[in-house]
């Protein structure tokens, strides 16, 4: 049985069924039947849990339907069969939201910080990078260690970021959560990258996350802009989320570092202008583009020409030549400053 659901769940990747229910399947058909996993016991009969199972297979799969409904199947709470990587099936219902067999697991004495050992990820971690709030607080709140590393040396507020379906909420609650058990969330760590939350959350256009972060504490002295190689995710974000999402994304991010005293230079600007000037349309990003064109038209000038002459060329502009006109100012100032 093992076999068939493990290749029907290859089968179903291959066919990119991923987070889709396409009606009846194999699984569903063993699930009617009624049939149950055993677990394989030793010499004392006491059920061995290194096995690698088809739920497993869902999990690195990313088919979320599966891992649910093979739950049905392997819903033995006191064995945690774990496989090569040591991913287990608690990690695995607390990546995918299985709130109930998370709870299952934990009434069964399992430990809520038990690591995968190929990644050091923690429960916590697998939770709050898939933003499974429920589970998040479940898990905080039996003891899940907030500022546990994992082998990237991220903890779980690094690991709100880390995927498609990050939660821009999901961070208020994590600390919420946090004092009322009265742990310690280290707002400031840095990973093996040296990027800390703050870093992150602006990266990935989340202004509440943002807003939550300075508000615990987070260091802005000491905040250096994302390098446009973090952005990397944003591009998909656009396509999921649309262009109006992550426009208002960006600007309330700057917006909010602005206000508590952020000062953006240029180089920062361009940054975003290099991102989006490829995917926004004209209108939806002028705004932002002008000022920092304007300046930097004034910077190839000289300030020779009256700012009146310059504000009317920048409105005839397009978004592109705005864009190559901050790229030139960039270069000038650069080549001015190795001069000095």
């Amino acid at each position: 049985m093992d076999w068939i659901l493990t290749e029907y769940v290859k089968k179903s990747q291959d066919r990119q069924l991923g987070f889709v229910s396409l009606g009846p399947t194999i699984t569903d058909f063993v699930i009617k039947t009624g049939y149950k996993d055993e677990p394989d016991t030793d010499e004392v009969d006491k059920p061995l849990p290194r096995r690698t199972t088809p739920l497993h297979c869902a999990a690195r799969c990313r088919h979320f339907w599966a891992v649910r409904d093979l739950f049905k199947i392997y819903n033995r709470y006191d064995v945690n069969y774990t496989d090569e990587f040591g991913y287990t099936h608690f990690h695995a219902a607390c990546e995918f939201g299985c709130y109930k067999i998370v709870k299952e697991f934990l009434q069964f004495g399992q430990d809520s910080n038990l690591l995968v050992q190929e990644t050091g990820d923690t429960p916590l971690h697998l939770a709050v990078s898939c933003g499974e709030r429920k589970v998040v607080k479940l898990l905080l709140r039996n003891g899940a260690d907030p500022s546990s590393v994992n082998a990237k040396g991220s903890t779980a507020l690094h690991r709100l970021f880390s995927g498609l379906r990050a939660d821009d909420d999901l961070a208020e609650i994590f600390f919420r959560i946090s004092d009322e058990k009265h742990l310690t969330v280290q707002v400031d760590a840095r990973n093996n990258e040296g990027q800390t939350a703050l870093q992150l959350a602006v990266a990935n256009f989340m202004p509440n996350t943002v807003k939550v972060l300075l508000d615990r504490g987070a260091d802005l002295s000491k905040f250096v802009f994302p390098a446009e190689k973090y952005f990397h995710n944003c591009n998909d974000a656009i396509k999921w989320y649309g262009l109006e999402w992550s426009k208002s994304g960006a600007l309330s991010v700057v917006e909010r570092l602005e206000k508590r005293g952020y000062k953006q230079n240029r180089g920062d600007a361009l940054k975003l202008m290099k991102l989006f000037a490829e995917h926004l349309c004209e209108t939806m990003s002028r705004g932002f583009f002008q000022p920092w064109a304007l300046e930097s038209l004034l910077v190839l000038t000289r300030h020779e020409l009256p700012i009146l002459c310059c504000e009317k060329i920048i409105e005839k502009l397009m978004n592109e030549d705005m864009l190559r006109l901050c790229l030139a100012a960039d270069i000038i100032t650069n080549e001015s400053n190795e001069n000095m």
